[in-house]
Parts: C-alpha cells; sequence; structure tokens
C-alpha cells in the first residue's frame, strides 16, 4: 500500500472516531438535557401542560374507588383516554402523596424503558455500543420538537414504552409465555392510549410476513385481552367508557385551531435527517432481509400512521409524533449497525456526519424549560386570591391545584371539548344537556368567580357576570415559554339582569 493510500486511510478511520465519538457524546448530553428539565420540573407545583390536572384528577378517583367514566358533567368528566396510565400513577402515590409528581415519575420511567429498549434493539441487531446509544440519543434529542412531552403526566410516555416492548418482545422472543408477554405488553399500550391500535395492527401485519405463527398467536392473544377489558370497562361504566374513549376520539371538533398540514409541520425540518436515515435503512433493509424489512417498513407506517391520524384529524399537539420519533431512531440506529459491518469507511463517515448534524440541529438549552420561581410565586398568588372567595370557582384549564385551598376541581374543560364535539352518535344528545348545564350555572352565578378560556362554552356570561380584575399565571411550559398568561378574573354582577 502506497503511502498516500494509508495516509488517506488512516484520515478515515480518525475522522469516523471522530464522529462516532462525538455523536456519542450528543446522544449522552441530549439524555442529560432530559433529565435536568425533568428534574427540575418534575416537583412543579403547577401544571406544565393544561390536562395534567386533568390527570391527577382521575387519579385521585381511582385512589378514592370512584367511577373514571361517568355520564359527564361540568363537576366531573374523564379525559378521552383508556385508564391504564391513571392506574399506575394511583399506585406511585403510595410512595409520594397525591400531586402532579407521582404522574410524572410514571412517564418519566416510561421514557427512560423507551431510551432502554431501543438501546437493547440495536444491539439486538448486532449493532455496536456506540449505534445503540446514538439510537437512544435520537430519540431522547426529539424531547423538545415532540412539545416537551416525555415527562408530563400524561399518557404519551407510557403507550409507547409499552408499545416498544410489546414488539421487542415478539420480535426477538421465542415460545408461547414470550407470546402471551407481547401480546399483553401490547394490550396495555391500548389501554394508555387507544392511538396504539394502528401501530398494533400495522405491527402485526408485518410481523406476520416474518412469523406468521408467532404473529397470529400475539393477534389472538391482544384480541382475547383487549375485547374482554373493553367489554368489561363499558359492563361497569354503562357504555360511558366506549363514549369516551372510542366516540370522542372519533368524532369531529366544532373549533378548529390553525395547525401545519402534516406535511408543512415543522417537525418534518427538524426531524427531516433521522427521517430520511430511517427510510434508507428500510431500503436497503429489502436487500438484505425481506421479511423482517416488512415487519419495520409496517410497523413504522404504523407510528407514522398514528402521528397523521392525531395531528390532522383530531388538531392535537406535536407530542403525536413521539412513536414516529421512536422509529426514526430505531431506524437510524439499525442503519449504522449495517454500516458498521459492511459499509466502507467513507460511506459509514458520511452516516455519523449525517447524525452528528441531526443531532446537532435538535439542540436546545435545558434552562428555557425549567419552572421559574417567579412562575410558582405568581401561581401560589392566584390561589391566595382562590381562598379568599367565597364558593366555587371554575377555571376550566387549572384542574385540581385548587383542591390545594378547599375549592372543587371541575372538569369544565372537559366538558367544553364534549359540546364543541360535531357529532357524538347515539351519544349526540349529552351535547345539548352539558350546554344547558352552563347555561343554567351561569345563570345562577352559582361560582364565585370563572376564568374562562377560548374552549370554555360561556353562553351568558357577561350577562350575568362582569371582569373584576386580571391575574397573571403560569403559562404552559410544553411551548417552552417562562411567561405569565393575563387571565381576566370574571366575578358575578351584583344585580342579576
Amino acid at each position: 500500500m502506497s503511502i498516500g493510500n494509508q495516509l488517506k486511510n488512516n484520515g478515515l478511520r480518525y475522522a469516523l472516531t471522530a464522529a462516532k465519538f462525538a455523536s456519542v457524546a450528543l446522544s449522552l448530553a441530549f439524555l442529560l438535557g432530559f433529565l435536568a428539565v425533568a428534574g427540575g420540573s418534575i416537583t412543579h407545583p403547577f401544571a406544565l401542560q393544561w390536562m395534567e390536572g386533568q390527570s391527577i384528577d382521575m387519579v385521585a378517583r381511582v385512589l378514592q374507588g370512584q367511577p373514571l367514566y361517568p355520564e359527564p358533567s361540568i363537576e366531573y368528566a374523564a379525559a378521552p383516554y383508556p385508564p391504564l396510565f391513571y392506574i399506575l400513577s394511583a399506585f406511585t402515590v403510595w410512595f409520594t402523596g397525591l400531586d402532579f409528581l407521582p404522574a410524572r415519575i410514571v412517564s418519566l420511567l416510561a421514557t427512560l424503558v423507551s431510551g432502554l429498549l431501543l438501546y437493547g434493539w440495536v444491539r439486538h441487531e448486532k449493532g455496536s455500543r456506540s449505534a445503540s446509544v446514538i439510537a437512544a440519543g435520537l430519540f431522547f434529542a426529539s424531547y423538545i420538537v415532540t412539545g416537551r412531552w416525555f415527562d408530563l403526566a400524561r399518557v404519551d410516555s407510557l403507550f409507547i414504552a409499552l408499545t416498544l416492548a410489546g414488539f421487542y418482545v415478539l420480535a426477538h422472543k421465542r415460545g408461547l409465555a414470550s407470546v402471551i408477554c407481547s401480546g399483553a405488553l401490547l394490550t396495555a399500550a391500548f389501554f394508555t392510549k387507544q392511538t396504539a391500535l394502528l401501530i398494533i395492527i400495522a405491527g402485526l401485519l408485518g410481523m406476520f410476513a416474518q412469523e406468521r405463527k408467532y404473529a397470529l398467536l400475539a393477534a389472538l392473544f391482544f384480541t382475547l385481552f383487549s375485547v374482554c377489558l373493553v367489554g368489561w370497562n363499558n359492563a361497569i361504566s354503562k357504555e360511558w367508557f366506549n363514549f369516551y374513549v372510542f366516540t370522542l376520539r372519533s368524532s369531529a371538533d366544532g373549533i378548529e385551531f390553525p395547525k401545519p398540514s402534516f406535511q408543512e409541520n415543522p417537525f418534518f425540518v427538524q426531524m427531516g435527517i433521522a427521517g430520511a436515515l430511517a427510510v434508507l435503512s428500510l431500503a436497503l433493509r429489502f436487500r438484505t432481509h425481506w421479511k423482517k424489512a416488512c415487519f419495520l417498513t409496517c410497523l413504522f407506517i404504523g407510528m407514522a400512521l398514528a402521528g397523521y391520524s392525531s395531528h390532522n384529524l383530531w388538531q392535537e399537539y406535536q407530542n403525536v409524533f413521539i412513536p414516529l420519533c421512536a422509529g426514526f431512531a430505531l431506524l437510524a440506529g439499525m442503519l449504522l449497525a449495517t454500516a458498521e459491518r459492511f459499509f466502507r469507511p467513507v460511506y459509514t463517515l458520511c452516516l455519523y456526519l449525517a447524525v452528528l448534524a441531526q443531532l446537532v440541529l435538535l439542540a436546545y438549552n435545558p434552562n428555557h424549560f425549567i419552572p421559574t420561581q417567579s412562575a410558582r410565586d405568581e401561581g401560589v398568588e392566584a390561589l391566595t386570591l382562590f381562598s379568599q372567595l367565597r364558593g366555587p370557582v371554575l377555571v376550566p384549564e387549572m384542574q385540581f391545584v385548587q383542591t390545594r385551598v378547599e375549592k372543587t376541581s371541575y372538569s369544565a374543560g372537559v366538558a367544553s371539548y364534549i359540546v364543541n364535539k360535531r357529532d357524538l352518535g347515539l351519544k349526540d344528545s349529552i351535547r345539548k344537556t352539558l350546554s344547558n348545564e352552563f347555561q343554567e350555572a351561569i345563570a345562577r352565578q352559582r361560582f364565585a368567580a370563572i376564568i374562562p378560556s377560548r374552549a370554555l362554552v360561556s353562553p351568558g356570561l357577561d350577562q350575568y357576570y362582569e371582569a373584576r380584575r386580571v391575574l397573571w399565571f403560569p403559562e404552559e411550559y410544553t411551548t417552552g415559554s417562562s411567561a405569565l398568561a393575563q387571565l381576566t378574573v370574571y366575578a358575578p354582577k351584583r344585580s342579576k339582569p
């Protein structure tokens, strides 16, 4: 070998080592960044996202033995999700006490489990430790672009962890016990967030091409477990479980919030490199192992469909892309594993540089997403005001926290969400019932104060209530904003019309 070629090869090796080291270092940095934000936020006494309070109200009902899915009213209407997240959070309350903390712990642990599963999946595909760490790192790097959702008291982190676990077991373990375990995990994912059904159906169809017998058995056990649980929940709730979990999710909203389309969403600009690596990974796998490629492609399509259906059809936030980010991370890690074994160093270097560019593109300042002390102080001041009011206070987008000053937590925000639905099928009359309940409560000046929101149905509010003062309250930290929102407090008019 000539000196020139030797220098060239040495240069490639050094460059590849440097790119690999930098990618691993950034991946670990994103893990630490996520832990820093989660650690700085996990005990925040106010909601980081407006439906967190609803989650804790549901956890409280589990602890009190009250039904999770009764007929909706202003007093209580369930979030439109299955019960598993709230049940697991209720178990955690035994160690922490009732607050936002136990549900956030469940989400935090679930996110770490997802990272471990991605690491283990790539290692099982004969990937190096570097490729495996980077797969997990890409997932943690998506923390902000998916709405800073990984550690919130919401169902998403648990559902994706259970989905990944179910398919990891199905793809890598053999035997009846493993198939039953996979079916149970996938059922648990479905009973955490019903969007999992799209991923489960697609993944099982793909597994049918790879391992027909195991796919059929897993589908059988999943169906058996799910049908039994759905039937049991409907029986004890008098069919209201079906209303909350399926009817609400399938009906269109009457209020449209402007959002970019699926194709125009900035998420696809921010995660574009990872997406391209995922597609390339699938294309190469079809050339070497088409059966496994069919499974991974179907699983990936299911993750994309889950994001599409939620974002475009149900007008949801960036958190719906968490499954897709898990797919990007898994397939990118597998591509690196393949490159390390079969590609020329120059091509492997190009892939690592692409990964490095993607990680740099996702960089953020953790301090920007940790609640400030001033936000806590303003929240405490708001609660002090509530405590001074003689009577109930209706704050649709701030649930649970008012219970700290012995005020009832109302589910008016979720109830308004129901009223704003266009078509609720056989339960469509509930919209009129709830709307009348709002009108009657306002006309009778039932509440000592009301802080309306854009989603709250408030017919006749100006007729029976008047603006008394402005209140500053912490904005949601899912947006990355540390500002305070200006809220108008309405009090009953001294003389009724």
